[in-house]
């Protein structure tokens, strides 16, 4: 397994593994991209300039406070935690559903196929229009479209349901 700690760099941080774990705590870069085939993958106290990019095949991905304006992550399953991403969030998963905690963006993308997307987003439900989309499944909450809003929420599944809430202001 690799484990990068205590890092700060002014460029791109770049890391791979294959059969083997990753792991970056307390690091701080101009962006960065992390993948993993065959084991898991782990963001802690992640601050970023740029985006940040992420992917695992045959594995999961954690955040926990990881700040950035941007971030994509495609994975077989993820749990994103205290995290804020200023501009934007994108999150795609087959076959093992998204959880986040305390997710704070004003444009979050969530996206699973045959997995539950579950979890609480930073702010009030006012605060975004709301696109909910699932077959064979519950979602919660319903579309809401609400042009006044500052932020976007889009959650799509199949095979399973949706369960956000809100944690307020």
């Amino acid at each position: 397994s690799i484990h990068l700690a205590d890092l700060a760099m002014t460029g791109e941080l770049t890391a791979r593994t294959t059969n083997a774990s990753l792991q970056a705590d307390r690091v701080e870069a101009a962006a960065g991209q992390f993948n993993t085939t065959n084991g898991s993958l782990a963001l802690r106290n992640g601050s970023f300039s740029g985006t940040v990019s992420a992917g695992t095949t045959n594995a999961s991905l954690k955040t926990d406070a990881v700040e950035a304006p941007e971030a994509d992550f495609t994975t077989q399953s993820v749990r994103l935690e205290n995290s804020r991403f200023a501009a934007r969030v994108s999150v795609r998963t087959t076959n093992a559903g998204i959880r986040v905690e305390q997710l704070a963006s004003p444009d979050i993308r969530l996206s699973s196929t045959n997995g539950s997307i579950k979890g609480t987003i930073a702010g009030s439900q006012q605060d975004y229009s709301i696109v909910t989309n699932t077959t064979n499944g519950s979602a919660s909450p319903s579309s809401v479209i609400n042009k006044q809003a500052p932020g976007q929420l889009n959650a799509t599944t199949s095979n399973s349901s949706i369960t956000l809430t809100f944690t307020g202001a």
